[in-house]
């Protein structure tokens, strides 16, 4: 817990830091990143690069941030109940007639008193130092403290969140990348076999068939190789948007390094998420607060107690006994009798709290290991199934050489038929092949991707524990 004599330093801090927030907060609610008519210059980035620009850019986490930094100044406003609080104060006032009290004597002339001037001058000071004897400011500042760590945990949450966006926008672009390079590949070969099969029809030594047909796969091949793009074009725009840059910028990608080495099992994975992710430590959090709360309510039946000190200017007094300054201290106890059951429902309502979030921890646990579960299955899956696809691509690479040798020499394995159409039938098999080779690889690396999510290796850096929120258990 921060010890009260810090207050001060931290309340200028706080000021410090709402004055920032408050200068900044519109310059980035305010301007889109995205303007119209924009011709951003392209950017170079590797998936390292592109992580670190996403975390520099993200409005995501600048909120969360805030977020941390609001709470700081909560806690410096709790930690005020510690300490005395002064005022002074003033005041100017002018009578329409003084007011004068005439006294007879016996055997004298009669006495005049002014009682009170026509102008009267008062000044003071009153210090007032409240006794935390029920405990009642240390469990505001301790509940201050809790929601600042629950707002640390947040930027930790977003955190990974971000960078998991980012990494699979990455890997969807490259994704993207590789099926326009297969799908430029069957476009060339397709116009390539139809300028085959009109040199050959021409020459007489070929068929119509022949023609229409490698017209029809070329055709094809412009439909496929036309959709990439366009994949290309929006997973960039993705992309763009998950880096915080105009969505207009177009991007160079380097091939995405090595992803960290998988988990060797499931039990491994959720070990690694239930020590790693902020969540639980966040339900955590909840739990502590709500079982501040029950301090809280019960707190507000306790004696408040405090001391105090007055002092008072008066230059113009009057009266019979005048006197330009008084001084008082004061001790004060306030003990609340009946208070309508408010702090009896309060701590209904607190202990209620507790029970609602200790149930959403045990389903935030329960979401974890199923995100998890999730992640890990398509990931088995993804792996298992490029195994397969790797094998069908190095057949249907053989299928098609062999072809272009059986076209080479005029000879076909279907008699009556055309060697060129064996060749074209070999290529869409090959182009097949190499789609669903490029799918699995992805498929793969996307999942194992969301695994690394799932268990929060990006939370932390370093990829240390979560705190812990005081009173949680290990």
């Amino acid at each position: 817990m921060i010890e009260p004599h810090r207050s001060l330093h931290l309340v200028r801090i706080a000021a410090a830091v709402q004055a920032a927030v408050l200068l900044s907060a519109p310059a980035v609610s305010q301007t889109p990143t995205t303007q119209p008519g924009s011709h951003p210059a392209p950017t170079s980035l590797s998936l390292s690069a592109a992580i670190s620009t996403a975390l520099s850019n993200s409005k995501q986490l600048k909120q969360a941030e805030i977020a941390a930094a609001k709470s700081g100044a909560g806690i410096a406003a709790a930690q005020a109940g510690f300490y005395p609080q002064l005022s002074l104060n003033a005041s100017q006032t002018h009578l329409g007639v003084p007011v004068i009290g005439r006294f007879a004597l016996p055997g004298a002339a009669p006495l005049a008193i002014t009682l009170s001037r026509q102008d009267q001058t008062q000044a003071g000071l009153a210090v007032i130092w409240p006794i935390d004897v029920a405990g009642l400011v240390r469990a505001r500042v301790q509940s201050s403290q809790l929601q600042q760590l629950d707002a640390r945990l947040e930027i930790n949450r977003v955190r990974n969140v971000v960078t998991a966006s980012v990494r699979s926008a990455y890997l969807s672009m490259l994704r993207a990348q590789a099926s326009r390079a297969v799908t430029l590949a069957a476009r060339q070969n397709a116009q390539t076999r139809l300028a085959t099969a009109q040199k050959f029809r021409g020459a007489g030594v070929g068929t119509q068939f022949d023609v229409l047909r490698a017209q029809t796969d070329v055709a094809n091949a412009q439909q496929a190789d036309l959709a990439a793009q366009n994949g290309i074009n929006l997973a960039e725009s993705v992309l763009d948007n998950a880096l915080g840059l105009d969505t207009n910028t177009p991007l160079t990608l380097a091939q995405a390094a090595a992803l960290p080495k998988a988990p060797a099992s499931f039990d491994t994975a959720l070990s690694t998420a239930y020590r790693l992710r902020p969540e639980p430590a966040q339900a955590d959090t909840q739990i502590a607060l709500a079982k501040r709360g029950v301090q809280l309510a019960r707190a507000s039946l306790a004696p408040q107690v405090s001391l105090g000190y007055t002092f008072e200017y008066t230059p113009e007094s009057a009266g019979l006994a005048p006197q330009d300054t008084e001084q008082a201290i004061v001790a004060q106890i306030s003990l609340p009798v009946f208070d309508g059951w408010e702090a009896r429902s309060k701590a209904r309502e607190a202990h209620d709290d507790v029970q609602a979030a200790t149930t959403a921890k045990a389903s935030v646990m329960d979401t974890i290991a199923l995100q998890v579960k999730e992640a890990w299955l398509t990931f088995r899956n993804a792996a298992d199934r490029l195994a397969v696809t790797h094998a069908a691509l190095v057949e249907a690479q053989d299928q098609y050489r062999l072809a272009q040798v059986r076209f080479q020499s005029g000879i076909t394995n279907t008699p009556n038929q055309s060697p060129l159409l064996e060749v074209s039938d070999a290529q869409s098999a090959l182009t097949q092949a190499q789609t669903n080779d490029v799918t699995a690889h992805y498929d793969r690396d996307t999942a194992l991707a969301q695994l690394l999510a799932a268990e929060g290796a990006d939370a932390w850096p370093g990829g240390e524990r979560a705190p812990a929120a005081p009173g949680a258990a290990p």
